[in-house]
């Protein structure tokens, strides 16, 4: 059962006073888009085809104007209009824009062997039924050098980190990762490189040959392992995996869940062209927090199974 109404929610934000506040700041910050590609442009064109010097200073100048104005843009959407949202859609969550989930909780989760830059905001927390959760866009790079020497930072995973209460007390870690070997080279020789992990545990091998096919699986206590995977949960991470059509990641431990989802597109954020100031924008932000929420009922983690409560 939908936890609310996307449609409903941004339709009623859109028709309330808020609408002509939010339209007179698109109307002033796309003026400043406008400009700064049109500085953008006369740099190029003065490169091109006339004598003005300088040209790659004004197209500079151009581009340091169109990134102020994506970045007050930005935080506009996500201090004023994100919270209007969200305090409609559920009062209850609680929103953080500037905080994230904090680097040593990251990596205690285990989720990923080594990064060198690690980044995190837009923070939701909260609580559905008897499940507390937290979730925020996560982005870890790693960093490596060219031919030159100069740094260059690739990005190893961007996305929402899901957090939440699991309804089974755990006394291991079990990983669950995207099977990316067997995809790639085939059953034998992905089984062979599935067993050469670089993380603790050893593989578990599971009854379910479609969630094989998705996932690998490793665990410090193979018995714990099938008892957090049933056939119950591999069939809903499956569905959770297609749904998001994209690569997820799992840590099972002690009394908690982490769920980490790649996003080929920043999670909670504004288009960069064209306005905001428009009801289908808010739709799609209400979607996406609720595509995040919904892992709670996906998983069925408001079950509680004998001493969780």
């Amino acid at each position: 059962m939908p936890l609310f109404d996307a449609k409903e929610c941004a339709d009623k934000i859109f028709n309330s006073p808020l609408r002509k506040i939010i339209e007179d700041y698109d109307r002033k910050a796309n003026r400043w888009k406008i400009a700064g590609l049109i500085i953008i442009a006369i740099g190029i064109c003065s490169f091109l085809f006339l004598e003005i010097p300088y040209p790659f200073f004004i197209a500079f100048a151009g581009i340091f104007v169109l990134a102020i104005s994506n970045k007050g843009r930005r935080k506009y959407f996500r201090t004023v209009i994100i919270p209007e949202l969200f305090n409609l859609a559920m009062p209850s969550l609680k929103y953080r824009p500037d905080l994230g989930i904090s680097e040593g909780k990251f990596l205690s989760y285990g989720l990923f062997n080594s990064y060198d830059r690690y980044s995190s905001e837009d923070r939701i927390s909260g609580q559905i039924g008897a499940t507390k959760f937290t979730a925020a866009e996560v982005h870890i790079e790693k960093k490596h050098k060219d031919k030159d020497g100069k740094t260059h930072y690739s990005t190893i995973f961007k996305g929402v980190l899901f957090v939440a209460d699991f309804n089974k007390v755990l006394n291991s870690r079990t990983v669950v990762l995207p099977d990316v070997a067997e995809r790639c080279f085939g059953k034998l020789v992905g089984n062979f490189l599935q067993k050469m992990n670089f993380f603790d545990g050893s593989l578990v091998k599971l009854e379910n040959p479609e969630f094989e096919k998705l996932f690998s699986v490793y665990s410090h206590d193979q018995i714990e392992a099938r008892y957090i995977l049933t056939p119950q949960m591999m069939e809903a991470l499956t569905a959770l995996r297609k749904r998001h059509k994209s690569g997820m990641r799992l840590v099972f431990e002690e009394e908690h869940v982490a769920i980490a989802i790649s996003k080929s597109s920043g999670w909670l954020e504004p288009p960069f062209f064209g306005k905001f100031a428009r009801v289908e924008v808010l739709e799609k932000i209400l979607i996406e927090l609720e595509e995040v929420l919904n892992i709670v009922e996906a998983l069925d983690l408001n079950t509680r199974i004998w001493t969780k409560r």
